[in-house]
């Protein structure tokens, strides 16, 4: 669920996601914030 909430977040404010990762029960971003 957050994944797809990120993606939702991102797209919604202008920001773009660089990379996810997925390790274990960890999920990590970067964020590329919008102008």
């Amino acid at each position: 669920a957050a994944e797809e909430d990120l993606k939702r977040f991102a797209k919604r404010t202008g920001h773009e996601i660089i990379s996810l990762k997925k390790k274990g029960d960890t999920l990590r971003f970067l964020i590329k914030r919008g102008e």
